[in-house]
């Protein structure tokens, strides 16, 4: 106990060796575009919204929402950089709303599986829906899915908030 601080001090040097390489020049990994920011700054948002409006109908907290580590993020999906997500929550399923490519955002949901003796175990990953965007001026945006049909976000989250809580 005595060498705790120590001993993580070495080891956070030998990762910045690691991070920064042989000529000390830090490896700066590519920047989160100022779109995607606030397209999931208004996505979380809603989502935010969509789950207190549910709470407080049904009198219980079902769902809940919160935002992703970074270090989260780059693990599942295997590629260093700044990354931004955050996860819709219910007793029974998970959403992921992750940034994929530029412009695009990555819907996922797991759904929590029995297995009798009070066995459960996390399904596969499934993509509920790509989203991808564009700038249609100051702060606005315009959304479509695969396909190129134009979405409304309320009603993309009302579906998500639909699949998360039924069985």
């Amino acid at each position: 106990m005595r060498h705790f601080k120590r001993d993580i001090r070495r080891i956070a040097r030998e990762r910045s060796n690691l991070i920064t390489g042989d000529a000390g020049v830090v490896l700066k990994p590519e920047d989160l575009s100022s779109d995607m920011e606030e397209v999931m700054q208004e996505l979380y948002n809603r989502t935010k919204l969509g789950v207190k409006t549910y709470n407080e109908a049904i009198g219980l907290k079902i769902l809940s929402v919160f935002r992703l580590p970074e270090e989260l993020i780059q693990l599942l999906l295997n590629r260093s950089g700044e990354r931004i997500g955050f996860c819709l929550a219910s007793d029974l399923k998970f959403v992921l709303f992750l940034e994929d490519d530029t412009n695009q955002l990555l819907v996922l949901g797991k759904r929590r599986e029995s297995y009798g003796n009070n066995e459960f175990m996390l399904s596969r990953a499934i993509q509920l829906i790509r989203i991808t965007f564009e700038s249609s001026g100051e702060k606005k945006y315009i959304y479509r899915d695969n396909t190129g049909s134009l979405l409304d976000i309320d009603e993309v989250i009302i579906h998500i908030i639909k699949w998360a809580i039924s069985s």
